[in-house]
C-alpha cells in the first residue's frame, strides 16, 4: 500500500485556551492534554487532509507575538518541525489550520 501513518503534534501555549467542540478533521483522530493536540492519521499518495480548531485568546493583557510549534512525524524519516510567530491581541478567537500536504 502506498499509505502512511503520520502524527502531528501542535504545543498549545499557556495563552491558549482550545475550543474543543470546534475540532474538525477530514482524517483520522485528535487526542487532547493539557498542553497539547495530537493528530494521528493514514495518508495517502497526493492527498490533503486537513484539521482545524479554534482557540481562544483570554489571559494576552497586551498585544504580543507567540510562537507557534508544530511536529508532523511519520514511521520512515525524521520529525519535521515548523514554527511561525502569531500576533495575537487579547479576548480574540484565532483559527489555526494545520494542512499536510503528502504529494
Amino acid at each position: 500500500s502506498d499509505s502512511a501513518f503520520v502524527s502531528a503534534t501542535l504545543f498549545m501555549l499557556e495563552e491558549f485556551e482550545l475550543l474543543t467542540e470546534t475540532i474538525k478533521v477530514s482524517n483520522g483522530s485528535v487526542f487532547v492534554d493539557e498542553d497539547s493536540l495530537l493528530w494521528e492519521l493514514e495518508i495517502g499518495p497526493r492527498t490533503i487532509d486537513i484539521a482545524s480548531f479554534s482557540v481562544q485568546v483570554g489571559s494576552v493583557i497586551k498585544t504580543k507575538n507567540l510562537p507557534i510549534m508544530l511536529v508532523i512525524e511519520d514511521k520512515s524519516t525524521g520529525a519535521m518541525v515548523k514554527s511561525h510567530p502569531l500576533t495575537v491581541r487579547p479576548y480574540q478567537n484565532y483559527f489555526p489550520v494545520a494542512i499536510f500536504n503528502s504529494s
